[in-house]
């Protein structure tokens, strides 16, 4: 009688699992769930973007970031003037679609931080925070 109830069972969540599942018919076929499309849109793609966004001097040699704005190539100028006493950035211009910068730490016993942004044309603007806990 057991082994009857055991089979009975397996019969029952057999066709329980085939109603509720099944399979079902290939992507596009007739009577297959419609695919919506999904349109990725990358942040920052229409103004420049920077490449670390912090930069934290542990010692005085200089470090880099990377200015990005795909299909820009026109010029990004570097506004560094809150950072005069802090760090110095070169270039102060540079040619997009991609720009590297030199960041070196000016040597005082203070420290500070600071921001330096880097702008397109239209003046939209990328922004990298300079740390320098001061030597």
């Amino acid at each position: 009688m057991r082994i009857l109830a055991n089979f009975a069972l397996t019969i029952g969540v057999a066709a329980l699992f085939a109603a509720c599942g099944g399979s079902q018919p290939p992507i596009g076929a007739p009577g297959a769930m419609p695919q919506s499309r999904t349109t990725v849109v990358i942040a920052g793609a229409r103004y420049p973007v920077a490449h670390p966004t912090v930069l934290t001097f542990y010692s005085r040699h200089p470090l880099k970031f990377t200015v990005r704005q795909p299909g820009y190539d026109g010029r990004f100028a570097v506004s560094d003037s809150a950072c005069v006493s802090i760090a110095s950035v070169s270039p102060m211009s540079a040619k997009g679609p991609r720009a590297t910068f030199k960041v070196t730490p000016i040597e005082t016993a203070s420290g500070g931080s600071c921001v330096v942004s880097v702008a397109d044309a239209q003046k939209h603007a990328a922004k990298v925070t300079v740390n320098n806990p001061g030597y």
